[in-house]
C-alpha cells in the first residue's frame, strides 16, 4: 500500500511549490489568478484527503472510528475531485475571454448541473450505495454510479478541449499545449487508475499539469507587477489583444477605464520608490474595496509608474434595479478621491500632489482597434482641459488631436522619408551685451491635412515609436548646413543650440556622426551648443557620459534644458561639463509671486556659485524681464523678444537687429 500512495506523496511538494511561488510572486489578484489559486487549494486538499481515503490498507479490518474516517474522506474526496474539471473549465473561459458565459448565477448554474448531480448522488449514497461502499473487512469498493462520475469529468474535459481548440488563435502554441496538458495528463491518469485501481496516479498527473500552467501560462514574473502585486501592463496588453481576436466584438463589449496619475514619475522621485509603491498599493486597495462593495465586475491592471486600467465586462447591460457598471465606476472615482487624498496627506503637506486623470473607453463602440486603445490610454490626459479630471473617449475620438495621435506613426514615417520637417530658430538675448548672441534650433512639423503639429505631441510619439534617432539625424544635418550657409558671426551670433535626445546620447557612433558633419560643412565646434534635458540623468551611463566628454574635448559646449521640471541635484549638474542651465518656463511663470521669486532668485544664485550661466525660457512679459535682470540672469529666451522663426526669417531678424545696434 505504501508503494501505491507514492504518487500522492510526490504531488504534495509540487502543489506546495506552486502555492509558495504564487504568494511570493504576488500572483493572487485578478479573476484568472484567483481561480487558479482555488484550483491548487482544492487539488492539494484532494491529495491529502486521498491519503486518508486510500491509506487504510495496513489497518484492515477497520475499527469503527477508522471506518467512519475513511468513509467521510471518500465523500470529501469525490466532492473535491469532481469540482476540479468544472473549476478548470471556468478558468479557461476566463483565460480566453469567454467569461461572459459564467458572469451571472444562471449561467454558472447551467454549467454546474452535472457537478450538482455528483453532489446529489454523494449526499444520497448512504441510502443506495451506488457510488461506493466502505466496509470494515473489505474497505473501499466502487459502485456502478462511480463510472458516471468519471463520465462527467470526461464531459467537462471534452468541453475544455473544444474550448481551447476553438480559441487556438488566442493562444501561442506553447500556452495551448500547457493548458491542454491538464486534460492529456489527466486522461492518462484516469485511464491507468480506471484499469489499475491500486495505482493512484491521477492526482500526480494533475499536479504536473498545473506546474506547466504556472510556468508557461501565468508566468508571474511577466504578467504581475511585483511592486504593487497587480496584473501588469503586459497582462493588460494581452487581454486587449485577446479582445481583438474575438470573432464578433459587438457580442463581447467591454469598457476600459484608465486612471492615470500624470505626475507619478515626479512624485516617485520625490518620495523614493519604496514609499511611493506603498502608496500605490494602498490606492489600489481603496479602489478594489469600492469595486467589491458596489459589485463592479472588472479586472484591474497596473502600469509603471502610476496608471491603473480596469476592464469592465458587459457594461451596457442594464436591469431596472441595477445601475450600469460604467456609471458606478465613475461614481466610485468621486467616492474614493477624498479617501485617497486623506491617505496621501502626509506627502501632500510637502507640496506634492498625485494628479489623477480618468478616461472611459467603450470597445468596440468608441474605438475598434486595440493599438488605438493603448495609444489613447497613454495620451488622453494631454487632450483634457487642465481643470477637468474625467473624460469619455466618445468626447475625444472626434477631435482633431485624437486623429493626429492615432495616425502619428504614419505621419512621422512620411515626414522622415519626405524630409518635410522644418527647422525654426528662436533668438536668445544676452543681458551683458544687450544683444542676441545665440539661438535655439527648434524642429517643426507641418502636415498637409492637420497643419502644424506641436513638438509636445510628435516628439514623445517619436520616442515611443523608435523614430527619435532618425529625427535627431535630420536636425543635426539641417542645423550644421544652416550654420555653414550663413555668416552668423557677422550678425553677432556666437552659437546655435541643438537639442540632443537621450537616445542620441547613447548612440555608439554619435561622436563620429558629428565629426563627419563638422568636416562636411566646415563648421567650427564653438558655434554649436548641445542641449540635454533634465530627464537625461535618469538614464545616464558611461557610454552617454563618454560621448558628451569627447564632444566637449572637440570644442562643443553643453547646456542643461528644462531645469525645474524634475528633481535635479547639484551633484547631478556638476557630473557633466555644462556651461549653461536653462530654467524651464514653468518656473518663469511663477515670477511675481513670493514663492516663485524666491525659487528663481535662489536657483540663479546657486548656479552662479558653481560658475554656471543661467538662461530663462518662456519669458513673455516685460515685468519678468526686469525681475530676471535684477536677479542676475544671463540670457533670456521667449516671445517677449521673438517667437521661433524659419531660417531665412531668422537671418533677416538678426541682420536688422545687428544693424540697429550698430
Amino acid at each position: 500500500m505504501d508503494q501505491i500512495l507514492i504518487f500522492n506523496f510526490c504531488s504534495i511538494p509540487i502543489y506546495l511549490i506552486i502555492l509558495f511561488t504564487t504568494f511570493v510572486r504576488k500572483t493572487t489578484k485578478g479573476t484568472v489568478n484567483k481561480l487558479f489559486l482555488w484550483l491548487i487549494f482544492i487539488s492539494l486538499s484532494t491529495c491529502l484527503i486521498d491519503l486518508i481515503a486510500d491509506g487504510y490498507g495496513p489497518f484492515l479490518p477497520l475499527s469503527k472510528p477508522m471506518l467512519i474516517a475513511v468513509t467521510i474522506a471518500n465523500y470529501v474526496y469525490f466532492a473535491l475531485r469532481n469540482a476540479i474539471p468544472l473549476l478548470y473549465l471556468f478558468f479557461l473561459l476566463e483565460h480566453v475571454r469567454m467569461h461572459a458565459l459564467i458572469k451571472n448565477t444562471y449561467s454558472r448554474l447551467i454549467l454546474s448541473i452535472p457537478y450538482i448531480f455528483v453532489l446529489v448522488v454523494l449526499f444520497t449514497n448512504p441510502v443506495h450505495n451506488l457510488a461506493f461502499t466502505v466496509t470494515s473487512d473489505v474497505g473501499y469498493a466502487r459502485g456502478p454510479l462511480l463510472y458516471v462520475f468519471y463520465a462527467i469529468s470526461i464531459g467537462y474535459s471534452l468541453a475544455g478541449v473544444i474550448l481551447l481548440i476553438v480559441n487556438y488563435k488566442l493562444l501561442r502554441f506553447v500556452r495551448f499545449f500547457a493548458l491542454i496538458s491538464m486534460y492529456l495528463l489527466s486522461f492518462i491518469g484516469i485511464a491507468i487508475q480506471l484499469f489499475y485501481s491500486n495505482v493512484l496516479i491521477e492526482i500526480f498527473a494533475t499536479s504536473i499539469a498545473f506546474l506547466f500552467v504556472i510556468l508557461v501560462v501565468l508566468r508571474p514574473e511577466e504578467i504581475t507587477d511585483m511592486n504593487v502585486g497587480l496584473p501588469s501592463w503586459k497582462a493588460y496588453q494581452e487581454e486587449l489583444y485577446k479582445l481583438s481576436r474575438l470573432r464578433n466584438p459587438k457580442k463581447h463589449p467591454v469598457t476600459i477605464n484608465v486612471v492615470r496619475f500624470v505626475n507619478a514619475s515626479q512624485v516617485r522621485d520625490f518620495m523614493g520608490e519604496s514609499k511611493f509603491y506603498e502608496y500605490m498599493v494602498e490606492i489600489a486597495n481603496i479602489i478594489e474595496n469600492h469595486r467589491q462593495r458596489n459589485k463592479i465586475l472588472s479586472e484591474m491592471y497596473y502600469e509603471v509608474p502610476g496608471t491603473l486600467y480596469f476592464i469592465l465586462e458587459n457594461p451596457t447591460k442594464v436591469s431596472s434595479k441595477k445601475t450600469v457598471d460604467l456609471i458606478k465606476m465613475n461614481e466610485m472615482y468621486a467616492e474614493v478621491s477624498d479617501e485617497i487624498r486623506k491617505y496621501t496627506q502626509e506627502f501632500e503637506n510637502s507640496g506634492v500632489y498625485l494628479k489623477p486623470k480618468m478616461c472611459s473607453i467603450s470597445y468596440p463602440d468608441d474605438i475598434e482597434h486595440v493599438e488605438d486603445i493603448i495609444t489613447l490610454g497613454h495620451v488622453f490626459h494631454t487632450m483634457m482641459p487642465a481643470d477637468v479630471g474625467y473624460i469619455s473617449a466618445s468626447d475625444l475620438v472626434q477631435t482633431e488631436r485624437y486623429k493626429i495621435e492615432s495616425d502619428m506613426n504614419g505621419i512621422l514615417n512620411n515626414a522622415i522619408h519626405s524630409k518635410s520637417f522644418e527647422m525654426y530658430y528662436q533668438p536668445i538675448f544676452n543681458f551683458e551685451d544687450g544683444a542676441f548672441r545665440s539661438a535655439e534650433a527648434l524642429i517643426r512639423l507641418k502636415h498637409p491635412r492637420y497643419g502644424y503639429i506641436s513638438p509636445s505631441v510628435f516628439i514623445p510619439a517619436a520616442e515611443k515609436l523608435g523614430l527619435i534617432l532618425a529625427i535627431g539625424d535630420f536636425v543635426l544635418e539641417t542645423v550644421f548646413e544652416f550654420v555653414s550657409k550663413h555668416d552668423l558671426k557677422s550678425m553677432g551670433l556666437k552659437y546655435v543650440e541643438i537639442n540632443l535626445s537621450v537616445g542620441q546620447c547613447f548612440q555608439i557612433d554619435l561622436v563620429d556622426k558629428i565629426r563627419k558633419l563638422q568636416e562636411k560643412y566646415n563648421v567650427d565646434p564653438a558655434t554649436i551648443n548641445f542641449e540635454i534635458t533634465e530627464t537625461f540623468y535618469n538614464d545616464v551611463d558611461n557610454s552617454a557620459l563618454n560621448n558628451i566628454r569627447r564632444l566637449v574635448e572637440m570644442g562643443y559646449s553643453f547646456s542643461l534644458d528644462d531645469y525645474g521640471t524634475g528633481y535635479s541635484s547639484i551633484q547631478r549638474i556638476m557630473k557633466l561639463p555644462l556651461s549653461i542651465t536653462k530654467l524651464d518656463k514653468s518656473l518663469i511663470d511663477e515670477l511675481g509671486t513670493p514663492q516663485g521669486d524666491a525659487i528663481v532668485r535662489n536657483t540663479i544664485s546657486m548656479m552662479k556659485d558653481i560658475n554656471k550661466k543661467v538662461l530663462a525660457e518662456g519669458v513673455e512679459q516685460a515685468s519678468q524681464l526686469e525681475l530676471l535682470q535684477e536677479m542676475g540672469c544671463d540670457y533670456i529666451q521667449g516671445f517677449h523678444f521673438s517667437k521661433p522663426l524659419p531660417g531665412e526669417e531668422f537671418v533677416d531678424f538678426l541682420r536688422k537687429r545687428h544693424e540697429a545696434n550698430n
